[in-house]
């Protein structure tokens, strides 16, 4: 499936309100330009429900230009995504200001019991995560088990790249690397003012370029952390880690660790 631009799923475009329930998507979704794009549905609107539902196959972006959100199973989600999982690899091989995430580029809504396996990879200025690139919803019980890499000043997570909503009981695995200037997290990249961390764990290593903060929890927290661990090590090239933040947990901490 190839396009450019809009709402792109591998079977639902746009799901404006729709229950979905134990569905297959294998396709392969090639887009360009300005774009929400998933494995099974470019967009999940509020009052939708996507349940008990796959993706098998692959979501890459081509081009320096254009906007949006990606994600293995939906490119964004403002409604319930349920037991469901993503299977494959999620890759924005240019241009900046993507949310990027192993199941939703971006999630507005509830998502819960879902998992994602799989390589994510996002652009420049980007929101990069293992489940979510940039979460303002709910996240509970879920996990994340693949490599998550981004390019310079971005916000890098095992699980989430930016958390701006609530994350309970979730686990990521798999190496976080982040380039220049970016905030890199085992589990999330930046959790904002707003934003809460419960009953979360870490697993993957974490690596970082020049001049970037990282934790093995979380990279930058202005918020809430709670009942979190990171099993995991934040390693550092020779020769950069004088230009480098780091901590086992957190990098950069302005807010609440208990």
């Amino acid at each position: 499936l190839q396009a450019r631009g809009g709402r792109v799923g591998g079977l639902i475009g746009d799901n404006n309100g729709g229950f979905v329930s134990d569905s297959l998507s294998e396709a392969t979704v090639q887009v360009s330009g300005n774009v929400h794009a998933g494995g099974f549905a470019g967009y999940n609107r509020a009052g939708g429900t996507l349940y008990n539902v796959k993706a098998r196959g692959s979501v890459t972006h081509s081009g320096e230009s254009g906007n949006g959100h990606f994600g293995g199973l939906v490119g964004a989600n403002e409604a319930i995504i349920a037991k469901s999982a993503a299977y494959g690899r999620v890759q924005v091989s240019s241009g900046s200001a993507f949310s990027v995430g192993g199941v939703a580029g971006y999630n507005g809504g509830v998502i819960d019991q879902t998992a994602a396996s799989g390589h994510v990879s996002g652009g420049h200025h980007s929101a990069v995560g293992g489940l979510v690139g940039y979460n303002n919803g709910r996240l509970t019980n879920t996990e994340a088990n693949g490599n998550v890499s981004g390019r310079d000043r971005g916000d890098v997570g095992g699980l989430v790249g930016v958390n701006r909503g609530t994350i309970h009981q979730a686990v990521s695995r798999g190496t976080v690397r982040g380039e220049y200037k970016s905030r890199i997290g085992g589990l999330v990249g930046r959790n904002l003012v707003t934003a809460e961390i419960q009953g979360g764990t870490a697993q993957g290593n974490i690596s970082g370029g020049l001049h970037t903060t990282m934790g093995g929890l979380v990279g930058v927290n202005e918020g809430l952390i709670h009942q979190s661990h990171a099993r995991n090590s934040v390693n550092y090239w020779w020769g950069q880690w004088l230009l480098q933040t780091r901590g086992a947990v957190v990098g950069r901490n302005t807010g609440t660790v208990w």
